[in-house]
This record gives structure tokens, C-alpha cells and sequence, in this order.
């Protein structure tokens, strides 16, 4: 088939068939259809489509159904979609190498975000302790920001969650802390009374929020297999904090007990 559109000549005969899909029926049976893409010897792409008398492209001429041929002439974005359905992204990258690239950049991007989506999941669900700069507390069952000090100090996943969790703990569980202590920042270069006694406290009450996430959590921190020595590895732990992580982290020395 033959086509000139503004001057210039679309014809089958002289031109490249670079992709073809038909229904399955030969070309003499009147239920056949079959479209191709076409590229010309100019490098320009068109849409060739022949459909028998017995289908829904065919025509109604004189009170007979009749086949058609089409010529329609394409851009190469009209082209891409035609390429996908086929699943022929080796014919994108030959002709298209650019868009090829930028599929590909997507496709990626996609499989990133429904990966990141995974791992947030399994963040809210405590199956993991950190991710993407966000932790969990199973405390108030939440996300939120991790410090990115603590990983400047710890290199355990672990214990900068537990470092992490202390500190969420004091601020959002320990509610007199911030009351007393918001409007307050230490000065190293002017080391007052108060600020001793703010960092007196702070180790005070930083125990205690150790001791509170061990009560309210031991069973998600055997469930991560959390250990004494985890708790040991943060600064200023004391006695009675070491004392209730082995109770309530080692089963096996409350059976001894007994």
C-alpha cells in the first residue's frame, strides 16, 4: 500500500517492517487482522493495519461489508506504547536509546519505592528496628526520626536503636522531663550549677527510661534478641537497669533463681 502525506511517500513496498501482530487467521480469511509498524527509508515511521470484511474494522460500501488498509503516520511517542504492549524494549533501546535509558531510570525508581515500601512496613510492623533514617517504638507503636549522632558513636543497628529509644523515651514518655528541662541547653563554655545538675539528671532519668523500655517491651526486645550486654554498651548503665534486662531478658536466670 501507497500514502503521500505532505509530499512525502509512505509505502509498504520499499519500506522496513520493524514489529507485526495479527489475530491468528491467514490473510485470505476474511476474519484476518494485521497491523505492522513501518520504517521508512527517510527514517520515518508509520502504522500499516489490514482487517477482513468479517471484522470490526471493515467498511460498509454499496451494502456490502468490504476490508480495509490504513496508512497512519506516527511519532515517536505514538510508536513507544506500541513497543511496550509487545514487550519490545530491545526495539526502544535500537531506535530509542534515550527513552530506552529513561524507562529503565523509571522502572528502577519503581522497584526502589515499592522496596522502601517493604521495609517501611516491616518498620511499622517491628520487624525491623531502623530504616531510612526512621526507627520504631514499639512503646507508642510509631515512626520516628532517628538522631544521626548516635551513629557517629555506634555502629549496632541494635544499640543505636536502644540509643535512639532512650532518648524518645525521655522526651515522649517521661512526661516532667521536658516541662522542667525545654527551655533549658548546656553551655560547655559556661559549665553553671544548673548544668551539672542537667546532667546529673539526664543520666538519672535516662536509667529510667532504660528500665521503663525494658518493662514495656521485653517481649519485642527477645523477639530482636536483644542481651544485657546490649544495654551494657550504653553509657551510665547502671546496676539496677542491668539487674531488671537479666530478669526480664534472660528467662533462663529467673528458672536458676527458682
Amino acid at each position: 500500500m501507497r500514502k503521500i502525506v505532505g509530499k512525502r511517500i509512505y509505502d509498504t513496498s520499499n519500506s522496513r517492517i520493524i514489529i507485526s501482530l495479527d489475530n491468528g487467521f491467514p490473510l485470505s480469511d476474511e476474519r484476518h487482522i494485521c497491523w505492522a509498524i513501518y520504517l521508512t527509508p527517510s527514517e520515518r515511521w508509520f502504522l500499516y493495519i489490514h482487517a477482513g470484511s468479517l471484522t470490526k474494522l471493515s467498511e460498509i460500501q454499496q451494502n456490502k461489508s468490504v476490508g480495509t488498509e490504513s496508512i497512519d503516520i506516527l511519532t515517536k511517542n505514538e510508536i513507544l506504547p506500541y513497543f511496550k504492549d509487545s514487550e519490545r524494549m530491545d526495539l526502544i533501546k535500537k531506535f530509542f536509546p534515550k527513552s530506552y535509558n529513561n524507562i529503565r531510570n523509571k522502572e528502577r525508581k519503581k522497584r526502589k519505592r515499592e522496596k522502601h515500601k517493604k521495609l517501611f512496613r516491616e518498620l511499622i510492623a517491628g520487624e525491623i528496628l531502623l530504616y531510612n533514617n526512621n526507627f520504631y517504638c514499639p512503646i507508642c507503636n510509631n515512626i520516628f526520626r532517628e538522631i544521626s549522632y548516635f551513629r557517629t558513636v555506634f555502629r549496632a543497628n541494635k544499640i543505636i536503636w536502644l540509643a535512639n529509644m532512650v532518648t524518645h523515651t525521655r522526651h515522649n514518655h517521661i512526661k516532667y522531663w521536658d516541662k522542667w528541662w525545654s527551655d533549658f541547653s548546656v553551655d560547655i563554655d559556661k559549665y553553671t550549677e544548673r548544668e551539672k545538675n542537667y546532667q546529673i539528671e539526664k543520666n538519672r532519668v535516662n536509667e529510667r527510661a532504660k528500665r521503663h523500655i525494658i518493662r514495656n517491651c521485653s517481649d519485642f526486645l527477645i523477639k530482636q534478641k536483644f542481651t544485657v550486654d546490649d544495654f551494657m554498651k550504653l553509657q551510665h548503665t547502671d546496676f539496677h537497669t542491668m539487674e531488671l534486662a537479666t530478669q526480664k531478658l534472660n528467662p533462663q536466670h529467673n528458672e536458676k533463681k527458682n
